[in-house]
């Protein structure tokens, strides 16, 4: 019996290697059967869910930064996928693309002292995103919950909601995660280009022990539930039998026109659906 189709949902953790999967991911399905909730991903939700049940069924791919929980209008199958960083590196990651970005709506938050150093963001931050994220992503939370008030229950359920996720990519495990998506939905065309990268941040940076800590404070809850993602990824991994010895070979690159073309055409997209 022929299996009814899946729409994917890609729950994309800010600064987790988010915008290279999702270059990846256009191109597995007509942009019409694509929904990108942009900048604004609430609202774009919120669209979607007025949407009537045979317009959201049209769907394959819905995509943007929405918490756990948006399959609860999705017609039909669902699989939902994701990455997860190392949460200390993801924040450092954020703060150097805030500041590499006058316009962007956090850089005015930023103190003198945070300016120039990274302990002192994470020491005076007081925006959620930055206060164990990828938990509060992953146990269903759009920002509801104050800064600071994130507890081991939600961290549960985001272990819970975490366990029921088709595919569970690592950044740090870039080329793997790919080839596991691949294996998964029967995808083949997994060459990608690195985007979003930040200009500022140093290749190798260096953190004292006093911006460890504060940022593993900011992140505690996040720390454990990467070491839970690490741990269903390695299994996963040893299991499926795939290596990325031949990656560049099997998946070459995307030309750079491609790839300027495909972004172009998810930008209009965007607007269309909004």
């Amino acid at each position: 019996m022929k299996k009814d189709p899946e729409t994917v949902l890609f729950l994309h953790i800010p600064k987790a290697a988010g915008t290279s999967l999702n270059r990846v991911l256009m191109r597995q399905w007509p942009m019409r059967s694509q929904y990108h909730c942009g900048e604004h991903a609430q609202a774009a939700i919120q669209r979607f869910n007025e949407m009537s049940t045979k317009q959201r069924a049209r769907y394959r791919l819905l995509s943007g930064h929405f918490p756990y929980g948006v399959h609860e209008q999705v017609p039909g199958n669902y699989a939902y996928i994701t990455m997860l960083r190392d949460p200390l590196n993801r924040v450092a990651s954020f703060y150097y693309f805030i500041r590499q970005q006058a316009d962007h709506p956090l850089n005015a938050d930023l103190s003198v002292a945070a300016q120039h150093s990274l302990c002192a963001f994470a020491r005076e931050t007081r925006q959620p995103i930055m206060d164990n994220g990828q938990t509060r992503l992953l146990a269903g939370d759009w920002g509801q919950v104050p800064f600071g008030a994130c507890n081991d229950d939600m961290l549960q359920r985001a272990k819970e909601n975490v366990d029921q996720i088709a595919v569970v990519g690592l950044t740090e495990h870039f080329k793997e995660s790919l080839l596991l998506l691949g294996q998964r939905f029967g995808w083949k065309d997994l060459g990608y280009r690195r985007a979003n990268q930040g200009r500022l941040r140093p290749q190798a940076p260096k953190r004292d022990e006093q911006t460890t800590n504060a940022l593993s404070e900011l992140n505690h809850l996040d720390l454990e539930l990467y070491k839970h993602a690490n741990d269903l990824f390695s299994t996963a991994w040893s299991k499926s039998g795939l290596t990325t010895d031949d990656f560049a070979d099997n998946h070459p690159p995307p030309s750079r026109i491609k790839d300027l073309t495909q972004r172009l055409k998810a930008k209009i997209q965007n607007k269309f659906i909004q």
